[in-house]
């Protein structure tokens, strides 16, 4: 009867365990708004070599983005259609202004690497479906189909 007690409760105390590092590992990415500008106007100032006060433009204009979308996601009345097209006309709106501050040099640059992020982000979805595509044989055994000759 002890062993069934201990038992029990070593396995309560392993489940709220796994269940609090997964939900840390939930709110991992989440980060303020001014934490989210800071971040990009540092990117942009490393890989454009971006003046002083480009980088303070490009951070206020993140920000005020970044503030935007976090609205829109708290907005529980928006579909989830309305919602993706609300988030990207702020993401327009704020290349566009962030174009706006940069040269012409930087705005090269800044469009290899929206493109170079974009291409990434493409096949990292690929990955995922193919991933999600795995095949099951009779037994509900995940592997690939046999080739019949």
């Amino acid at each position: 009867m002890k062993r069934l007690v201990v038992v029990i409760f070593a396995t309560l105390f392993a489940v709220s365990a796994f269940a609090q590092d997964k939900a840390e590992k939930k709110g991992k990415h989440k980060h303020t708004p001014e934490q989210r500008a800071e971040k990009v106007a540092s990117k942009l100032k490393e890989k454009l070599s971006l003046t002083d006060s480009q980088t303070v433009a490009v951070k206020t204009i993140t920000l005020e983005a970044a503030q935007k979308k976090m609205e829109i996601k708290a907005d529980t009345t928006l579909d989830k259609t309305a919602r993706k097209e609300k988030m990207k006309a702020i993401r327009t709106d704020a290349d566009a202004k962030i174009k706006a501050v940069l040269t012409a040099d930087q705005q090269a640059k800044y469009d290899e690497m929206k493109k170079k992020k974009e291409a990434k982000r493409k096949e990292k979805k690929n990955k995922k479906k193919k991933h999600d595509k795995v095949d099951t044989d009779d037994n509900g055994k995940a592997g690939h189909k046999k080739r019949e000759n």
